[in-house]
């Protein structure tokens, strides 16, 4: 079987330029103090991602790829003494007045929020106030709306939609005591540079990186990681990078293509240890490809120890495919998951139908439970911490779809790292295993 030898730079932008990790490859006469210095790195923060340099007989090889460690989520800053809120001002900047999904989306959020707004205050005997505004057009001044938010110091500001908005309200909050917590997109640049920006989206190149954190411990065990690289392919540089943390910590990676015979799989799977499946596709139907090949592999080689991952938008097709993912001992990752039949959630949206005359959007996520648990995050974090507190705190309050978890980027703002997997079990349900945090 051909070896993974994929050779790929991971240069993963929000906006003008933030990098999550990169590759490089060793070119000739390159030395360890070279290759630091290139990156602005000391030899042991080089040495610190690519634990293989650590062994006694190590030896810097041409065409050896490196793990580049780039400014990801800083150290949290000390704590300082909490300095509790007892009204908490809220501003609304989504564009509730706008016509198709943008609107529908907007809106279904701003009640899940008001909804997390009455339980926090509730909960904590404390005022909260929200105050609702209407984001103007993609392109059109904010000028008036922000001569408006000038009039009362918001704690926190939910919103904008639109990109062309991103800036204006960065520079607004910026050196001000108010969060602009921006709630669908994950390419704001602004995020580099702002401590005051909040994304409730995790950006790809983080999302990969507490992913493969998290696979590689739950998967401690593993001997073997087999890259199944289908046609689609939606999910490449993703799976890509995972299958490379893998190798760096010694594990065996393979790889076979979508259509790959049994034999050429049995070659490369382990016989007596754990061995993972990697894809990288989305799509129903080259997922349903995908599960009927590896159950005419599982036939034919009974007694395997196998696992496979899949991605956030498998969720989609669990109703269809739970059966075969059980199976195939199947392990999602995400940060969110929409759990229609717990009793928490029942419960949620039954009280959000009952006040709103309105169903759920069928979306991932689902826009309600996202206003929700980021509301009822966030307010009960300020509450009890204070304007200025760092957000990457921990508060216990009962969230129903996200598992929000904050990480502060170094210079910069606050990126969500709650991502978890979620485990195929027999009967049709996605179980919580495992949470990034």
């Amino acid at each position: 079987m051909k070896r993974f030898v994929s050779i790929f730079l991971l240069l993963i932008c929000l906006g003008h330029g933030l990098q999550a990790q990169q590759l490089h490859k060793v070119k000739k006469k390159e030395t360890l103090w070279s290759i630091s210095r290139q990156y602005g790195l000391t030899v042991d923060e080089l040495v610190a991602a690519n634990p293989s340099m650590r062994s006694s007989d190590y030896k810097l090889q041409k065409g050896s790829l490196l793990t580049i460690p780039a400014p990801g989520p800083a150290d949290p800053a000390p704590e300082k003494a909490p300095s509790e809120l007892e009204r908490l001002d809220v501003a609304v900047l989504l564009p509730l007045e706008a016509s198709g999904s943008e609107g529908n989306r907007s809106i279904e959020f701003y009640r899940g929020l008001l909804m997390a707004a009455k339980v926090a205050a509730r909960a904590s005997g404390k005022e909260i106030n929200v105050t609702c505004f209407n984001e103007p057009p993609t392109g059109a001044s904010l000028d008036e709306t922000l001569s408006r938010l000038r009039q009362k110091d918001f704690h926190l500001i939910a919103g904008p939609v639109y990109p062309s908005h991103f800036s204006a309200l960065s520079d607004f909050v910026r050196g001000r005591h108010t969060r602009l917590v921006v709630p669908f997109s994950s390419k704001v640049g602004e995020v580099k540079n702002n401590a005051n920006v909040v994304l409730l989206n995790t950006p790809d190149g983080y999302e990969w990186l507490y992913a493969s954190r998290l696979l590689n411990q739950h998967f401690a065990d593993v001997s073997r990681v087999v890259r199944i690289r289908t046609r689609e392919a939606g999910q490449q540089a993703c799976a890509d990078y995972i299958a490379h943390s893998f190798s760096e910590r010694g594990v065996d990676v393979r790889e076979v293509g979508a259509d790959f015979r049994d034999a050429e799989m049995l070659a490369a799977v382990s016989r007596s240890g754990h061995t993972l499946f990697l894809p990288d596709c989305e799509s129903r139907e080259e997922l349903e490809k995908l599960l009927a090949s590896l159950r005419r592999f599982r036939q034919s080689a009974a007694g395997l120890k196998t696992s496979l991952v899949g991605f956030p938008a498998w969720q989609e097709w669990f109703a269809q495919c739970n059966a075969e993912l059980a199976v195939q001992d199947t392990y999602i990752f995400s940060s969110s998951h929409y759990d229609a039949g717990s009793p928490e959630t029942v419960d949620f949206v039954h009280r959000y139908k009952t006040w709103s005359h309105a169903d759920l959007l069928p979306v991932s996520p689902r826009m309600a439970l996202l206003g929700y648990d980021a509301a009822r995050f966030l307010f009960t974090l300020l509450l009890q911490k204070g304007a200025d507190a760092s957000l990457s705190a921990t508060v216990s309050v009962p969230l129903l779809q996200s598992d929000f978890a904050f990480g502060q980027l170094a210079g910069g703002g606050y990126i969500n790292k709650g991502i978890f997997l979620l485990h195929a079990e027999p009967g049709g349900r996605l179980v919580r295993t495992a949470v990034n945090k």
